[in-house]
């Protein structure tokens, strides 16, 4: 059965646990131009290629409006670096957290835009 993501679905966010320094890593939430068809089509994408899996230390938060985790999908490695390469997120910084909107297929980043 493919994973769906929650019908108040906005935005993905890569995070991995670094095990041996306890250390969780988040990156740039990505959000689109039709959000939650977009985070489901990334979702049922990862699970149909087996990519989703019951426990990982890499997952994918699903955030709604205001950017609250309303579901975790645990992903292997190989599915993380495959949304890596198609969203190209970026590690976040702890002042700065980027938004990325996918809009027709290409990744744009907004820290310019306002």
């Amino acid at each position: 059965m493919l994973t769906r993501a929650d019908p108040r679905a906005r935005a993905l966010r890569p995070v991995r646990l670094i095990r041996g320094k306890d250390e969780l890593r988040a990156y740039s939430a990505v959000t689109f131009v039709d959000a939650w068809n977009g985070c489901d089509l990334w979702i049922r994408r990862l699970s149909a290629c087996g990519m989703t899996i019951d426990e990982s230390d890499t997952m994918i938060d699903v955030l709604d409006g205001n950017g609250d985790i309303i579901q975790e999908v645990p992903v292997t490695r190989r599915g993380f670096e495959y949304l890596r390469g198609k969203l190209r997120f970026r590690l976040e910084r702890e002042q700065y957290s980027p938004v990325t909107r996918i809009c027709g297929g290409e990744a744009d980043d907004l820290r310019d835009a306002e």
